[in-house]
């Protein structure tokens, strides 16, 4: 009957009851975490986006499009990752991590002048080292081919301005999702791309190191 709560009003994450009194809170400011950002930067870190509660009362936080921060229950910084997490992240029963991130920058292939935003899974360790990224783009180049992978996101570029795929959710496909969804295996993640109307299910590869 516990639930979980962040809002768009500051970077905090609320534990209520069920009669909506608060049991226990997190707050922490994305420039404690971020020292580095630019002012510019700000209208993106102003609230924690999505929040994942650990079963020891840590709390994983996405400050959207700038990172991912590990809070203790009394909302000290146990470790930040300047990955351009944003939307949504999932967790492993191990502890590791699955988050969405994004990179502007230009794709040849894609555009030779325009940047556009490339999305990525990337697999983290529970102390938030990056273990593997999978480039999203690639994935489908891999799956689709490249004329018809390119052709949808390029259809992306105009309308929404760069965003080629928009990809807000990431769910762990688990041994049990896996028995009733021949298409996926355990360790695979379920993925949405809103631009290109897209429901995926990728597969991260070979563990091993990551940027």
């Amino acid at each position: 009957g516990l639930n979980l709560v962040v809002s768009g009003h500051g970077p905090e994450a609320l534990l209520l009851d069920v009669d909506g009194r608060v049991l226990h809170s997190w707050r922490r400011p994305c420039r404690d975490a971020f020292p580095e950002l630019k002012d510019a930067d700000a209208p993106r870190y102003q609230y924690f986006r999505r929040a994942h509660l650990l079963p020891e009362g840590d709390l994983l936080a996405i400050y959207e499009g700038s990172g991912l921060v590990r809070l203790d229950r009394d909302s000290n910084i146990a470790w930040a990752w300047p990955g351009r997490a944003h939307h949504d992240l999932d967790v492993w029963p191990d502890g590791r991590i699955v988050v969405l991130t994004r990179r502007v920058r230009v794709v040849e292939r894609l555009d030779p002048a325009q940047p556009v935003s490339e999305d990525f899974v990337a697999e983290l360790s529970p102390d938030g080292k990056v273990l593997r990224s999978l480039s999203l783009l690639e994935a489908l180049e891999a799956t689709l081919g490249p004329a018809e992978a390119l052709a949808l996101a390029r259809a992306a570029i105009a309308p929404w301005r760069g965003d080629i795929f928009h990809t807000n959710t990431a769910q762990l496909i688990t041994p049990e999702r896996a028995a009733w969804w021949p298409l996926a295996q355990p360790g695979d993640v379920l993925v949405s791309l809103r631009n290109i109307d897209r429901i995926v299910v990728a597969n991260m590869g070979p563990r091993g190191g990551g940027d």
